[in-house]
This record gives C-alpha cells, structure tokens and sequence, in this order.
C-alpha cells in the first residue's frame, strides 16, 4: 500500500519518457510492482493537461490513446528499461489498492476539481504468465467459505451473502483483463445461478460487504437468473442462465484489450454474453484497476477460482448482441 510522507520517486517504464512522461509527483514513494504493474495503492499518470498549482507550475502528463483490433497484441510499455519520476498530488493520502492518483488541478481560476485516473487497459503491459491473486478475506461473504489458499469459495447456507472479491487487480494479458472459475458443486431445482464480474472497489475499502455482488459499488456484474447489473442499474437478458451450469464447466469473464472494454463471458470457451464498452463506460467504467468479483448464488454452491487461466484467441468466436 502507499503510506502518508514525503515526496518518493516512481518507478515508470522508458517509453513513458519517450512520450514526454517525466513531471510527475507525490505524497508518498511507489514503485512498479515485479510484475510491471503498480505497486498496490500507487498513483498512476493522469491525462489530463491542467497545471496543477502545488507542482510548481509543472505540466500534467498526457497518455497516448492505442487502440489494437480484437485479438490483436500489443506489447505495452517495455519493462526492461526503468526511469525515475516524480508524482505531484496535494491529496494527503492514497486509500487501500485502488492504484489511481486524486490528483486536483485547478480550473477556472479558484475552482479545483477531484480527478481520478489510470492507465487504460490497452496501455497496460501485457504479461506471458498473468496470476489471478486468490479471493480476499477482507471482502468475503458471511455465508462463504474460502479454502485455506483462499482459491475456493463454497457457500455454506442460505443463498445471499455469499460475495467474493480477488485480493488484487487482474493483471493484463494478450486479450485483455480475464480471469475464470470452475463450478464445483451446485444445487439442483434453484432457480437463479451465479454472479460474476468485475469491480473497482478494492476489498479493503469495503466497512461492510452486500449481501449480493452487484450492490458493491462501481461494480459490473452478470448472471443470476439472466441478468446484467452495470453499477447497480439493472438490465434483464436472456441470452445466458447461470442456474443450467453443471460440475466441472468453467466460466470465464473477459474485458477486453482492444480500446473498446468490452465485457464477454465465456463457458468452456464458448463466448455466451457480451456487453459493449461504450454501455459499460457510460455506466461508471474508467482508467483504475478492476477486481473479480462473484456471487455464489442459488444454484452455484462451491466455484474455485484458477490463477493461471488465459483467455482463448478470439478467431471464430460469436459475438452475441
């Protein structure tokens, strides 16, 4: 996590400065994590091109827009070459795993507006061997068991209180954000299934987790008895019923790495729901880190999260409207 003190340095990847990524500042040191990702809780760059008035006047870094066609790679920011910078923020301190920068600026004069923002997806590095961190114990449903790997989530009574979040971000690989589970126990004769998605609420800032996934804030959500939740707004669709899994399928949740964001579940790597990135960026969705999320609701008993899955290619996969 970042803690309250004295201007560090942060540790950027080389082609940040060949984008004239250099006048950065900060409350509190971070650097890039082993894995070429932000250090839980590190501020990341904003593109925003305000002077921001506690920087000495400094300018706010621009990052280049990249979009890629779907299924396409794009390496990212090379990893090999490391530059040190500094982050500017009058913002005092930087809360749980978020790895977005407050950063206030001024406009108009006096006025000063809050500004939240990240790398996009697009612009993340792209990992060979990405690992889905194990489901949080800070951001565990009352009725949910976690295996001691915390890998495994098994609801033990009842149908509600059984939410799960990662205990980290999902890390950037070839197609984008994606992370799967496999079913491991179900209930049959319920109606309804389970929940999955994602959500830029990191888990340590939850006081106190819903009894169901989609009233997490900032979080985007689907499945149950076919339904779509994208912060809280709910859509119905029957494209896709949870309640019909069986033991041993998988279901895996993409957002993918194109520049368009969009939201596609997949079943044993059959593509059954998309939502498009134009209707999740209305709804709430932004440049910060997104956590897994699930529900393990009604028909689902048991899911176990796998932390090396990797989405399939896209070639012939349908895309379901």
């Amino acid at each position: 996590g970042v803690s309250g003190g004295g201007a560090g340095p942060l540790r950027l990847p080389e082609a940040f400065k060949r984008e004239g990524i250099s006048n950065f500042s900060s409350p509190a040191a971070s650097t890039l994590s082993p894995r070429g990702l932000p250090a839980s809780g590190a501020p990341s760059p904003t593109n925003s091109s305000a002077v921001d008035p506690g920087s000495g006047g400094g300018q706010a870094t621009r990052v280049p827009m990249v979009v890629v066609a779907e299924g396409s790679v794009w390496s990212g920011f090379s990893q090999s070459e490391d530059v040190v910078c500094t982050v500017h923020s009058d913002s005092a301190s930087l809360t749980g795993a978020s790895g977005f920068l407050e950063d206030s600026v001024s406009v108009a004069g006096d006025r000063r507006t809050r500004l939240a923002r990240g790398v996009p997806i697009v612009a993340m590095p792209v990992l060979a061997d990405p690992l889905v961190a194990p489901f949080s114990n800070e951001a565990c449903g009352s009725n949910l068991m976690l295996s001691e790997d915390g890998y495994r989530a098994t609801r033990r009574c009842g149908c509600r209180e059984s939410v799960a979040i990662g205990s980290a971000p999902l890390e950037r690989q070839s197609r984008g954000l994606y992370f799967e589970v496999e079913i491991s126990q179900t209930v049959e004769g319920w109606l309804g299934g389970l929940g999955i998605g994602v959500t830029h609420t990191p888990p340590g800032r939850l006081a106190r987790l819903p009894d169901k996934a989609w009233r997490v804030p900032e979080t985007f959500v689907v499945g149950y008895s076919g339904s779509i939740f994208l912060c809280g707004a709910e859509s119905r669709t029957a494209q896709w019923q949870p309640d019909q899994l069986v033991v041993g399928q998988c279901v895996g949740l993409l957002i993918t790495g194109d520049g368009r964001e969009n939201l596609i579940v997949f079943v044993d790597g059959e593509e059954v729901l998309r939502v498009e990135g134009a209707d999740m960026h209305a709804a709430g969705l932004r440049d910060a880190p997104l956590f897994p999320i699930v529900d393990v609701f009604n028909a689902s008993l048991s899911v176990q999260l796998r932390p090396h899955a990797v989405a399939q290619p896209p070639w012939g996969a349908p895309s379901v409207s």
